[in-house]
């Protein structure tokens, strides 16, 4: 629900402009135009020319305002790819009211060819995609393509986001933000972008303007999150004038709307239903908060059916028939809350991995996920996410910055806070294999036995899902449980318990089994020499050159506590001939929030190998480079790494 202030801007403003000089309407392409100067053999194709025109609108028509999106090109076409590239021009009509105009032309080193687009449109229900595009013809080795097209749009004003890099260099880049007179915009600019500045203010209209001659090209990197290292825009409206000026606030604007929809009070009827269904499934004084909070949890995840909507079902009925859409799941949760005497906030976290949530502009961009925080055990559920638990929200979520939603019943308000949101601790997410080796009189022959304890994510994964399973999924997830190696090794399970849902994310899965089919050898001969491969059972690792080139963080999508525990039995009188070629360590590491730490012994005949990794963050700074280049390193040499037996 969009407040007072937001609509009495929209009148004015509508009045003051009432489309008079459109930029997207005016904005024409050079005439005589040229190829560019840029030479850059090297590249499949570059942009000569790049400009994003946001421009809002007033429609009398539907009396609103519209957001114009204008984007205008010229790729030059170095290479047969970048000509199949670009046969076809695709515009996306994700939220799109309307294509408004669309132009396209050819410049060739003698002559540019106006091209007459001939469009078709694209929709897919299971792909929930929708564009338009249109063939291109005539393109050849040299030619620059230059396409400008302008569509109408839902508005954005309460958050905006704009991405402008990409795989592929920028050469002489242009942004405009056009709106009237009446409103302010806040900007956050990342990761090199410069920020607008307004210039003159003229036909009762507020310019935002920033260019750049040159947007590098950037590649993704092995454990970097790429959305979030590429220049990107953050935009939002801060305040409008009408009279007078006044702040407007779209986190505000939105705890307002969450307010209206969730701060509502319940009908006696209702009550009485929640009432009924929390003594059913064992809420109740005798549990303590977490497993009250568990209990609601599991019953909404595994009994509602949060997509089962009917219209003109009312609250009560859904109850009843335990069915309905996502907004009545959450208003469901909080009624079993309320009811379970359970407190709780709620509201809205990003994924990390396409954008972070901000707290220094506000943006409605941000309200991708719902979350519920209870204060009195600090612990964070996602009401939605049929794949967690309460104690884990996604790990592609957190770290990060959330919108938290506290609400008063009397007077009926819901205020708002941004607060941090922290990772999961490496200590509830991990992984401790051990592997006991016996090697035959022969030297060749090896018995296998495989002991696993797994608690977290990848745990819960398996624990939620596994009793619903068909039989050959089932199995196929015991083999991965048990496959050391990840390779298409056979394994016999023994042992496996905590696999149900009710302990999902609560206690570890234990699995045991034997090696049934070994697909990677582990022994290899040399004359009167065995050599056991001691590396592949870790695999292998990023290539160093790949670290090498990093420029940006290190991030990796969780906090764990890993180890890998080799107990290799020999025959009676055989001996390792090269202990001292086995790196050993303290720590690897010289960071205290990277423990890595492998150690050798040998008694008698057994000779046990012990890899211990503790990765206390999610992000680790480029300014660690050199020192996580050791970690990296030793990994490399690890997967190499052979005893050789005598």
């Amino acid at each position: 629900m969009k407040n007072l202030v937001l609509i009495v801007f929209l009148i004015s403003a509508g009045l003051l402009n009432a489309q008079q000089y459109p930029f997207w309407e005016h904005y024409e392409l050079p005439k005589n135009q040229k190829q560019s100067d840029y030479n850059h053999p090297d590249e499949i194709y570059y942009y000569t020319k790049f400009l994003t025109a946001v421009e809002y609108e007033y429609d009398y028509t539907y009396n609103q305002y519209y957001k114009y999106y204008t984007e205008h090109y010229r790729v030059k076409l170095q290479t047969d790819l970048a000509i199949e590239e670009f046969n076809k021009v695709y515009i996306s009509l994700e939220d799109v009211v309307a294509v408004k105009r669309v132009e396209a032309r050819i410049i060739k080193e003698d002559k540019v060819v106006e091209l007459k687009p001939e469009i078709e449109e694209f929709f897919s229900d299971d792909e929930s995609e929708q564009y338009q595009y249109f063939p291109v013809s005539g393109l050849e080795l040299g030619d620059e393509l230059e396409i400008v097209y302008t569509v109408k749009m839902e508005p954005e004003y309460d958050g905006d986001q704009h991405y402008f890099q990409g795989e592929i260099p920028i050469y002489d880049f242009d942004f405009y933000l056009i709106s009237g007179i009446d409103s302010k915009f806040a900007f956050k600019a990342h990761n090199g972008f410069k920020e607008p500045e307004k210039i003159d203010t003229i036909l009762h209209r507020n310019q935002w303007y920033c260019h750049m001659d040159t947007i590098p090209a950037v590649r993704s990197e092995y454990f970097s999150e790429y959305a979030n290292n590429i220049m990107k825009l953050d935009v939002a409206l801060t305040a409008v004038v009408s009279g007078t000026e006044e702040d407007y606030s779209p986190f505000q604007n939105f705890a307002d709307l969450l307010n209206w929809v969730y701060n509502v009070p319940q009908s006696s009827k209702v009550i009485k239903k929640v009432h009924a269904l929390n003594d059913r499934i064992g809420v109740n004084n005798t549990r303590n908060t977490r497993e009250r909070i568990r209990l609601i949890e599991d019953y909404m995840k595994t009994e509602f059916n949060m997509y089962g909507a009917n219209p003109g079902d009312d609250f009560a009925e859904m109850i009843e028939n335990e069915k309905g859409g996502v907004v009545d799941a959450i208003l469901l949760y909080m009624c079993m809350f309320d009811d379970a005497g359970i407190a709780y906030e709620y509201g809205f976290i990003t994924n990390r991995y396409e954008t972070t949530f901000e707290d220094d502009i506000e943006s409605q961009f941000f309200m991708q996920n719902y979350f519920f925080f209870f204060p009195d055990v600090k612990e964070y559920l996602a009401p939605i996410d049929f794949s967690s638990r309460m104690g884990y929200l996604d790990a592609e979520w957190i770290p990060n910055n959330a919108f938290h939603v506290t609400q008063l019943t009397y007077p009926r308000t819901s205020s708002f806070e941004v607060k941090p949101v922290p990772a999961v601790e490496a200590k509830d997410n991990t992984d401790s294999t051990v592997i006991h080796i016996k090697l035959a009189d022969n030297m060749l022959d090896v018995e296998i036995s495989v002991e696993r304890y797994l608690m977290g994510y990848k745990a819960g994964e398996s624990q939620l899902y596994y009793q619903i399973y068909r039989e050959q999924r089932q199995k196929e997830v015991e083999q991965d449980l048990l496959n050391f190696l990840n390779d298409r090794s056979q394994y016999k399970l023994s042992t496996l318990e905590n696999i149900s849902p009710e302990v999902a994310f609560l206690k570890p899965i234990i699995a045991k089994g034997t090696v049934t089919d070994l697909a990677t050898p582990l022994i290899e001969k040399a004359g009167d020499l065995t050599i056991f491969k001691l590396g592949e059972i870790f695999g292998e690792y990023v290539s160093l050159d790949e670290i090498r080139k990093k420029q940006f963080d290190f991030v990796f999508s969780k906090a764990s506590f890993n180890s890998t525990t080799i107990h290799l039995e020999l025959p009676e009188g055989v001996e390792v001939q090269n202990p001292e070629s086995i790196e050993v360590a303290d720590n690897i590491s010289s960071e205290d929030n990277v423990i890595i730490r492998p150690s050798l012994t040998i008694k008698g005949n057994m000779v046990t190998y012990e890899l211990k990794e503790r990765w206390f963050d999610t992000r680790y700074s480029i300014d660690q480079k050199e020192d996580l280049m050791k970690v990296f390193a030793f990994y490399a040499n690890l997967s190499k790494m052979n005893l050789i037996l005598k």
